[in-house]
């Protein structure tokens, strides 16, 4: 006679209630076993069940799917994990937890435009943590484990002292440049402006609008713009404008404290000079960059570097794995360079600000559905424990390219080792179309290990820019790119621009 799986899942004894196509099946374990059972048989309790994960379709998260298998063994839990655009995830998970289906039983929580909205509808994770029938991880998941600060980014909101999201994936912008070009084309930029052509963590947002007229105006046959932007309307818009803005002065739309974010914010700060003046620079940066820049967002802005169309680009650093894929890029083989993203200059700061190298980030958690099932949702916790542990972010890190957020794993040794280029070609291998014939190095093992150098320094103040954590985030990004789209089309006039965006941003907040 065949055995069913629920006979079967009785037979090796896994604990818990288990959820099977919405039903809960009795397990032989009750809780008071479970709480004295052995961590495989908490690991265990939920085998049967399934889960779904919504997640941006970001290089963490492909790379978390393609190396699901030791959860799948962990758990015996199905995990279905859908992949989508980010706009795409926040408003279907906004459907789905203000109608309050909970169908999502865990989701991708960035932590401004789906944290900051939606945090309410975020389990409190310090539950899970105390509950003795759940396992544990090796170094907890304090706020001491994770890079500086990151739970309070993604799981701490407002004044609630609830936690809604573990750090799932860090994205900090680095600049990537391709130091063969600016070798290549030096003494050209040399000849004309009578310094060498160069990018250190000293260069100026100023000297990168010199360098992208240069390249512009040189129409060189193997690179034709200095630079790719991301100002697409919405998040990835707002991300590009905020590094120049916040180099320039440290310049914030409200003055609250960025980690937390505000409630009620108050009177926003655009239409002051130094709005003005960053809005006239940025207007004038986009001139001579790439010309999607207007439209792309980060993979676009990928798109134009790799394919050899610009010098430079402002990106995040999961983007590395495929910078450096000889197969799909032409600026691999040690032809990029990672570095802190441009300072601010003194001729683009009103008054006493200072010029920092500005840099953000987003720090993608995973919450739970507060709407859920208990049960999905104590199956959907032992996902988030087991994907943001120390040993799942190395092997992913290391096997696939990931983006880890503990601290450990930055400790490594063979991690810190991938922090620096080997200058040394171990192997040779054939590159892409660019440059036929010459051989070029063997792919960095952890190619987004490159960027964890400027990533670490760059994470701390007075370099970093967090926020704005509001409750109507993607309103107010949508206000303020929409002008700043309008602007850099000629359209308006930067003066008009920020004045509208104070206008429409102070009414959006009932100021």
């Amino acid at each position: 006679m065949d055995v069913t799986r629920r006979e079967a899942l009785k037979k090796i004894g896994l604990g818990g209630l288990v959820l099977v196509g919405g039903h809960i099946v009795k397990s032989p374990l009750g809780l008071t076993q479970l709480a004295h059972a052995s961590d495989d048989k908490k690991w265990k309790q939920f085998a049967g069940s399934k889960i779904v994960f919504m997640s941006e379709d970001t290089p963490p998260t492909a790379a978390i799917k393609s190396k699901i298998k030791p959860f799948l063994e962990l758990t015996g839990i199905d995990i279905e994990i859908i992949e989508e655009h980010l706009d795409i995830v926040a408003e279907k998970v906004g459907i789905d937890v203000r109608g309050r289906k909970g169908a999502y039983a865990c989701y991708y929580s960035q932590d401004k435009p789906i944290g900051a909205p939606f945090y309410k509808h975020a389990e409190d994770l310090r539950k899970f943590e105390k509950d003795p029938t759940l396992p544990k991880v090796p170094d907890g998941t304090g706020s001491d484990v994770w890079l500086h600060r990151f739970l309070d980014i993604t799981g701490r909101f407002y004044d609630d002292p609830k936690i809604a999201a573990y750090p799932y994936d860090n994205a900090v912008a680095v600049m990537m440049y391709r130091k063969d070009l600016f070798e290549k084309y030096s003494p050209n930029f040399e000849a004309e402006t009578g310094k060498p052509l160069v990018y250190t963590d000293k260069t100026t947002w100023k000297e990168v609008l010199e360098i992208c007229k240069f390249f512009k105006k040189a129409k060189f046959p193997d690179v034709k713009y200095g630079i790719a932007l991301q100002g697409r309307e919405g998040w990835g818009g707002q991300l590009d404008y905020q590094r120049v803005s916040y180099a320039n002065g440290m310049w914030l739309e409200w003055d609250f404290d960025d980690y937390f974010g505000a409630v009620n914010p108050g009177p926003c700060k655009w239409g002051d000079e130094q709005s003005i003046m960053t809005m006239g620079n940025y207007k004038e940066l986009m001139k001579y960059a790439h010309p999607d820049s207007l439209t792309n967002d980060w993979s676009g802005a990928n798109t134009a570097y790799i394919t050899g169309l610009a010098a430079m680009q402002p990106q995040y650093g999961e983007f590395a794995a495929v910078v450096e894929d000889p197969k799909q890029s032409k600026a691999a083989g040690g032809r990029t360079v990672y570095d802190l993203c441009p300072k601010g200059d003194p001729s683009w700061i009103v008054g006493n600000g200072k010029a920092v190298n500005g840099t953000n980030f987003g720090i993608g958690g995973i919450a739970i559905n507060h709407w859920a099932k208990p049960e999905l949702q104590k199956a959907a916790y032992l996902f988030a424990l087991w994907s943001t542990s120390h040993d799942t972010q190395y092997m992913v890190l290391k096997d696939v390219g990931g983006t880890p957020t503990r601290k450990s794993v930055f400790e490594m040794p063979d991690v810190k080792k991938a922090f620096v280029r080997a200058t040394a070609p171990m192997k040779k291998i054939k590159p892409v179309e660019m440059d036929k014939g010459v051989m070029v190095d063997k792919v960095p093992l952890m190619p987004n290990a490159l960027t964890y150098g400027p990533i670490l320094k760059g994470i701390w103040k007075p370099d970093t820019v967090v926020g704005p954590k509001v409750p109507k985030f993607n309103e107010y990004i949508q206000i303020q790119t929409s002008e700043i789209q309008k602007c850099v089309a000629g359209l308006k006039s930067p003066k008009e621009a920020c004045l509208e965006i104070k206008k429409k941003t102070d009414r959006l907040f009932r100021v």
